[in-house]
């Protein structure tokens, strides 16, 4: 049986050396996706903080979870779980289903089920993704109805995945408490170093809670260093993105982070919302934050954290680009500090708005006219113009693959 199975892998591997290729027609309106080649062993570019990890992509266990392999659900998850436990260059395609079809778009009362103190019944379907895992998806691959977690691990790719519904269990019963949250994150990271996270899309897909009861974060980081999300596609989510948990988080100045080339569309709030974390943010497409609702932000800057924000395009905001969390005073050397150049529009007072925690209620006094942190990795800044005609159509899942082997 494994034999079988290696072989139907290096023939996988043939296929896509020798069989994909990009033959995209030139539009008027759109421009040419082009593919994305993956050569196995060789050391990563990623334009942001991974680049300072020295990261490469695996060269051996190769691992194949497809239908064709795995046509039994609960089979996949189970080949994915052990796959993506670290080690090995992971592919995928088609759905994995982290409930086993427990959850459907239809169906979600798994989760509306309580015990009499009003905990819920049921955990959430979490996937641990260990150190040295590269995972590629193909063209349909697709998670769903779970979240991958990353705890204390290192090096790990994660390219051209959907990301779809993370449905989960609140804290306690919303009927009982309308405040309550949930912990279930599409991607959940805690003390990681080395990650890069690309061409992947995030979507609660047909559920309609895009207020977070029985949802948390897109992408959730506690800490971490060396990490890069780059051309991925945010969708029908409220919290998109956490840098730092709380103003008390025990370990500070512990989040160094690059986004670029992401596409943030019908979304309300975090992207990002930090606290303790130094933000490269370049060239994204932010539209319709908020859209058909009453509130919503894109840059959600709080306590000792710096944010470095150029190149990017800022379309419709429901409540303002800005909104300021920081509790610190302004002699206070954990205050936040805000350097821009490039954006469209400008980042002025006028696009900022204030929390109730938030101290001096003026961006003035953070905004600093030379960056304070020197960038340490190569990058070039496109133009606002480009990335706004451009970038919907190169972000996110679903593109064509070349593995070169």
């Amino acid at each position: 049986m494994k034999k079988n199975r290696n072989k139907n892998i290096k023939l996988f591997l043939v296929m896509l050396i020798f069989g994909i290729t990009i033959t995209a027609c030139q539009s008027n309106k759109q421009p040419v996706e082009q593919k994305i080649t993956i050569i196995p062993g060789t050391e990563i570019v990623t334009y942001g903080f991974a680049d300072t990890g020295k990261m490469k992509y695996g060269n051996d266990n190769f691992v194949l979870i497809d239908d064709k392999t795995y046509p039994d659900m609960n089979k996949k998850v189970e080949a994915f779980r052990t796959a993506v436990s670290g080690n090995n260059f992971v592919i995928i395609d088609g759905d994995i289903d982290l409930s086993c079809g427990i959850i459907t778009d239809i169906n979600h009362d798994y989760f509306d089920e309580f015990n009499e103190d009003n905990t819920p019944k049921h955990k959430n379907f979490v996937v641990t993704i260990g150190s040295n895992t590269t995972l590629i998806g193909m063209e349909t691959a697709r998670i769903m109805y779970g979240s991958l977690l990353i705890h204390d691990e290192q090096n790990i790719i994660i390219q051209n995945v959907s990301f779809y519904d993370a449905h989960g269990a609140p804290e306690q019963n919303p009927k009982i408490n309308k405040e309550t949250k949930c912990s279930s994150d599409n991607i959940s990271v805690e003390k990681v170093n080395n990650l890069w996270i690309d061409h992947c899309s995030f979507t609660d897909g047909k559920c309609r809670d895009i207020y977070g009861n029985y949802h948390d974060g897109a992408i959730d980081i506690k800490s971490g260093e060396n990490i890069t999300i780059s051309y991925c596609y945010f969708t029908n989510h409220d919290k998109v993105m956490l840098l730092t948990p709380n103003d008390d988080f025990s370990n500070k100045t512990n989040v160094y982070i690059t986004l670029h080339h992401n596409y943030f569309d019908k979304v309300i709030q975090r992207m990002p919302r930090a606290r303790w974390a130094t933000a490269h943010i370049y060239n994204n497409l932010y539209e319709n934050i908020g859209f058909g609702k009453d509130f919503g932000y894109s840059l959600g800057i709080g306590i000792g954290s710096t944010f470095i924000v150029e190149n990017n395009y800022f379309g419709y905001h429901k409540s303002g680009i800005i909104c300021w969390f920081d509790r610190a005073d302004i002699d206070d050397k954990n205050s936040s500090v805000l350097y821009y150049k490039g954006n469209i529009p400008n980042l002025k007072n006028k696009n900022s708005i204030y929390s109730e925690n938030d101290k001096l209620k003026d961006y003035k006094l953070h905004v600093k006219e030379e960056k304070k942190y020197d960038i340490p990795y190569a990058y070039e800044l496109e133009t606002v113009e480009k990335i706004k005609k451009n970038l919907k159509y190169f972000a996110g899942a679903g593109k064509k693959i070349e593995i070169l082997k």
